[in-house]
């Protein structure tokens, strides 16, 4: 949630969605705290093919590294698409009709997932999501999350998520 806050602040011109099939970039942020006062946030930026843009190493602020993955998404996206992201963000949105009040926003749970080796498929509830290592962001609740790979037995494991964030490590064993 911090994260997306960050980036709806610092950097409009990018579009946020929890849909990850319809992202253009992926953003993982791994947020490790080091004793009481000290963080090391970590940010890893993908485009819409898995491949990934770059990796920075902060300290200290969220804010500050998605300062610095903002402005390389929109390097790169000028690069290959020219122009910002998205040149208006408030004409992509529909208004709410008058006299309604407007939608309220689901909370997700972001959930990131890597695995030994990488490049293996991510099942969530039965559904294909993507390739790890990626950040999903899964609805309140409980989800069945396998990863496998060919070569490899199944890793799979049942979560009880509710609010924050976290990370999910599928150590595969090869297939005897």
């Amino acid at each position: 949630m911090e994260m997306s806050k960050d980036f709806e602040e610092v950097c409009p011109s990018v579009r946020i969605t929890i849909t990850q099939q319809m992202a253009d970039y992926t953003v993982l942020l791994n947020h490790i705290e080091i004793g009481m006062f000290v963080r090391d946030n970590q940010f890893q930026l993908a485009d819409k093919n898995g491949d990934l843009l770059s990796k920075t190493k902060e300290g200290g602020s969220i804010k500050s590294g998605v300062q610095k993955v903002c402005a390389l998404i929109t390097e790169h996206w000028a690069k290959i698409k020219g122009g910002a992201p998205v040149e208006d963000a408030a004409a992509l949105a529909p208004a709410p009709a008058p006299d309604q009040p407007a939608p309220a926003q689901a909370i997700g749970v972001q959930v990131a997932i890597s695995s030994v080796p990488d490049a293996a498929d991510i099942e969530i509830d039965g559904g294909f999501v993507g390739n790890t290592p990626s950040a999903i962001e899964l609805t309140p609740g409980e989800h069945t999350v396998v990863v496998h790979k060919k070569g490899f037995n199944n890793w799979e494991r049942k979560i009880k998520v509710s609010a924050g964030s976290i990370s999910l490590r599928a150590e595969l064993d090869p297939a005897t």
